[in-house]
């Protein structure tokens, strides 16, 4: 039996919206999206009348190794703007640490938020902290605005949730 996971590299990652109202399916649209293999989404909202979309999700680099080597998988923080117009995809990295469980307080759900909450995977599976992180800020500025690490050798903790 293998894993329940596994990727084809043959294939080009899509990321699907439908519009908030749709009546069904028919309405998808695909957007392209090389190098982005996300998991746990963490957000996602409108900009620009609706004429954007940002996602906020971990982009999982080592994707080859999900579930057979967790101990190679690097997930990065990236900030993912489509431009519904021209289908263009840019994605912009929060954080180049190790990062996966975001969770944001729930009532920015589909709205712009700007903190998100991250247990530090180092090495992934094991968690070895928490960091807050300024998902506002711009490109190559600092987003971690906050973090705390357990310390103790052997000393690993779980999925951060937000109270």
């Amino acid at each position: 039996m293998g894993s329940p996971v596994s990727s084809d590299p043959t294939k080009r990652p899509r990321i699907g919206i439908i519009p908030r109202y749709s009546k069904d399916e028919s309405e998808m649209k695909w957007f392209d999206a090389p190098g982005f293999n996300p998991i746990h989404v963490i957000n996602a909202w409108d900009e620009d009348d609706g004429n954007a979309m940002v996602m906020v999700a971990p982009n999982i680099l080592s994707v080859e190794h999900t579930l057979e080597r967790m101990d190679l998988v690097h997930a990065l923080v990236e900030k993912v703007r489509i431009d519904l117009k021209t289908i263009l995809v840019t994605r912009q990295p929060i954080s180049t640490r190790n990062l996966d469980m975001v969770v944001i307080n729930p009532a920015y759900v589909a709205k712009r938020n700007k903190y998100v909450y991250a247990a530090v995977a180092d090495p992934m599976p094991k968690i070895s902290g928490v960091v807050k992180l300024d998902v506002s800020k711009g490109d190559l500025e600092e987003c971690t605005v906050g973090s705390r690490m357990y310390g103790a050798a052997g000393c690993y903790g779980g999925e951060p949730f937000f109270i």
